[in-house]
């Protein structure tokens, strides 16, 4: 599926609503781009894009297509292999993200965003790429 409109972000940490508005030639309203938003016709990096306080960094993609796009991964989705103190082995979907961007975190506590939105960064995970997608281990200490 091609995308209807891409735009390829001019500035650090601006907001996904924003940037659609700037951009989009109908100059569209704050409910406007929230519809397309919630429609699931907005990826950003080829990834479905849900949430409407996602910043942007300079650099990343903003897609928005015509049609929506597949829904997101559920918990149903995933599943786990083995847990103990130490180590978690599950098997997730390829689209699935589990890992967000050190600034997605909360600056004042560095505590993880709220649940469904991913999972925080953080030294003792193991990094998930496009290339090991399907399987995640996570370090629990």
């Amino acid at each position: 599926m091609q995308p209807q409109h891409t735009f390829i972000v001019a500035e650090d940490t601006q907001m996904v609503l924003a940037v659609m508005r700037q951009n989009l030639p109908e100059k569209p309203s704050w409910t406007a781009v929230r519809k397309l938003l919630r429609a699931r016709r907005v990826a950003i990096g080829g990834v479905l894009c849900v949430d409407e306080g996602r910043k942007l960094s300079k650099g990343e993609v903003l897609s928005i297509f015509e049609q929506p796009l597949p829904p997101p991964p559920s918990d149903e989705d995933v599943k786990v292999h083995f847990v103990d103190r130490d180590l978690v082995v599950a098997e997730k979907p390829t689209s699935m993200v589990t890992l967000r961007r050190k600034q997605d975190l909360n600056p004042s506590t560095k505590s993880p965003p709220a649940r469904g939105t991913g999972s925080a960064e953080s030294p003792s995970s193991a990094r998930a790429t496009r290339e090991s997608a399907g399987s995640s281990f996570a370090r629990m200490s």
